[in-house]
């Protein structure tokens, strides 16, 4: 029998989001100075790469398991752009990851 695991799901609580958002609005508005977003950029960066390695993973597993039954064949395709996606994302994670200021970044 498949072992089917189930990747982890963060649930955000609708109010505090609500609550964040409205003050993210409220602080633009009043054009107020957040700050950098710099490292929140590359936090964002990092779990999108682990994110990404999970998912790389996931599907390796996935995929010997459905060739040790012998329907890997069926899912090649759909396997392929999962691949892809995990490719996309680690490319973008590694862009976040590098993220600077332009007065931080050498010329």
């Amino acid at each position: 029998m498949t072992n089917v695991q189930i990747l982890p799901l963060r649930k955000l609580n609708p109010d505090h989001s609500e609550r964040l958002a409205s003050q993210l609005m409220q602080a633009q508005e009043n054009h107020v100075d957040l700050g950098s977003r710099v490292q929140h950029i590359r936090a964002a960066g990092e779990t999108i790469q682990q994110l990404s390695d999970r998912l790389r993973i996931h599907l390796d597993v996935t995929s010997h398991q459905l060739a040790d039954l012998g329907v890997a064949e069926r899912c090649q395709a759909e396997f392929a752009i999962l691949r892809k996606l995990v490719e996309l994302t680690a490319t973008l994670a590694g862009t976040a990851r590098l993220f600077s200021l332009p007065e931080q970044r050498e010329i």
